[in-house]
């Protein structure tokens, strides 16, 4: 019994390797991470704050133009935020480990941000509500994948944060 309580594989390790690679995560690693969830962070609060300030208008509005303008406020000024978070984050250097992850949330929000003009266009043109639920249940579809793409990559990187025992909350 007391072998058993020698080897740091048996029952009872405090060392915190939950079966990840087993690796050390590196300054850079650990570097990388705190920056993007930073990022992540800041770029929700202000999403967050986007949609109260969208609800609010979207209450207000009186007619369908009105209703319009609150929604095309909000497309833009949140693809202004995703359009600063995918600046900033690729402004950071991705260690090796995250690369391909990385590039993968880069891409898929830079689809997003495509998708969003397309959306405010064609949200534009319409002249009725039926032609607003119409655009909206086209950009729901299509945006659904491209955040279903954008998700996990991020879940790819808080696997590969989770692997280096690295504690973020991506």
């Amino acid at each position: 019994a007391t072998e058993a309580a020698a080897d740091p594989t048996e029952a009872g390790d405090d060392s915190g390797d939950d079966g990840g690679n087993g690796g050390e995560a590196s300054a850079d690693l650990e570097e990388y991470f705190a920056d993007i969830e930073v990022l992540f962070e800041e770029a929700d609060a202000d999403t967050d704050e986007l949609s109260t300030l969208f609800d609010a208008a979207l209450a207000e509005a009186a007619t369908l133009e009105e209703e319009k303008e609150a929604l095309m406020a909000f497309i833009f000024d949140n693809v202004s935020v995703l359009n600063n978070a995918l600046d900033d984050m690729e402004d950071i250097d991705a260690p090796s480990e995250t690369e391909d992850e990385h590039d993968a949330f880069i891409e898929a929000g830079r689809d997003l941000i495509a998708l969003s003009a397309d959306f405010a266009d064609q949200l534009d043109q319409a002249e009725t509500e039926e032609e607003i639920d119409a655009v909206n249940l086209q950009f729901d579809e299509e945006g659904t994948a491209l955040a279903a793409a954008a998700d996990e990559a991020c879940a790819d990187l808080q696997t590969i944060a989770d692997d280096f025992n690295i504690l973020v909350d991506l």
